[in-house]
């Protein structure tokens, strides 16, 4: 008699599945940068939870690798990070999304010009002749809508995900299971 042959999991639905954990950490972790503005104290937050997301990304695609018994190619562990770092960054962004357009509109106005007033009074040469040039080339307006700021957010995330899971794959597959 033949042993039970199991399928191996797609590490596109790996992905997904791990995204949604992914999608509530980030939403954690862009919460707590858009919130330090009016709690500094999650800044520290928001430092931690940046630190930690490439442990998260290698523990995610280790729990991956061990559940299928080490049959799982470094191109599939990367595969199964980047669809988490995607589905993630959706699922954070959206709900930024949603913030930044009806919860408050002003955010990211109200974050341009803290930027420019903070340039002007560094006392930094340099940095005041930043904060002029963006100044005169804006229009002192902006320039970011949310949707813009979201989307390039998420295709950041996503970018900065999948390099990210593509080094730890290699890692991941350096530690060999131990089958029962």
């Amino acid at each position: 008699m033949l042993p039970e042959h199991k399928e191996i999991q797609s590490p596109y639905a790996r992905g997904g599945e791990d995204g949604v954990v992914f999608g509530v950490y980030l939403s954690v972790l862009v919460f707590s940068m858009i919130f330090s503005m009016k709690m500094p104290l999650l800044n520290l937050v928001f430092i931690a939870l940046v630190i930690f997301a490439p442990v998260l990304i290698f523990i995610m695609q280790r729990r991956y690798y061990v559940a299928e018994g080490g049959f799982v190619t470094k191109s599939a562990l990367w595969m199964q990070g980047l669809v988490m770092s995607a589905c993630g960054a959706l699922i954070a962004f959206a709900l930024s999304f949603v913030y930044m357009r009806w919860i408050n509109p002003d955010y990211l106005n109200e974050t341009f010009e803290m930027s420019l007033q903070t340039m002007r009074e560094s006392g930094v040469k340099e940095l005041v002749d930043y904060g002029n040039e963006i100044e005169k080339a804006t229009g002192g307006v902006n320039p970011t809508s949310a949707i813009t700021f979201n989307m390039t957010m998420i295709w950041f995330v996503t970018l900065i995900g999948s390099i990210t899971a593509l080094i730890l794959s290699f890692f991941v597959s350096l530690i060999p299971v131990n089958k029962k």
